[in-house]
């Protein structure tokens, strides 16, 4: 069994996290529609999160559980930022850096991931 942070859910949830920061700066920084492309940006990410949860219920139940909690509670806020944000765009450069988070964390996991694979092969070669 693979562990939560390298899972699909996981990675499905950090990559709609990365979407609604990256789009909500493109949103603010290219000037598009404020009062509709955020609206698209929030149903496409939270259809991600609900996608992602119902795939990992039944391999990380506790993780999911949790997520479920918490992400709603997380997403309000980062709706009002992104809405805020969206006519004002020297803030643009701010979302995009929080989105860049996201996508660190997963190239971090998958870091680990393969340097955790290798050490067995490692240690059987010193054998």
């Amino acid at each position: 069994m693979q562990t939560f942070k390298t899972s699909f859910t996981a990675r499905l949830v950090w990559t709609a996290l990365a979407l609604l920061f990256l789009g909500g700066g493109a949103i603010s920084l290219l000037g598009i529609a404020p009062g509709a492309a955020p609206a698209a940006l929030f149903i496409v990410c939270g259809t991600m999160c609900i996608v992602a949860l119902t795939q990992g219920i039944h391999d990380h139940p506790a993780e999911v559980a949790l997520s479920a909690i918490l992400l709603p509670v997380g997403f309000w806020p980062a709706v009002m930022v992104i809405i805020y944000t969206a006519s004002r765009p020297q803030y643009g450069w701010a979302l995009v850096a929080v989105g860049l988070v996201p996508l660190a964390m997963m190239l971090a996991a998958t870091a680990a991931k393969k340097r955790e694979s290798m050490a067995p092969a490692r240690v059987a070669k010193l054998a």
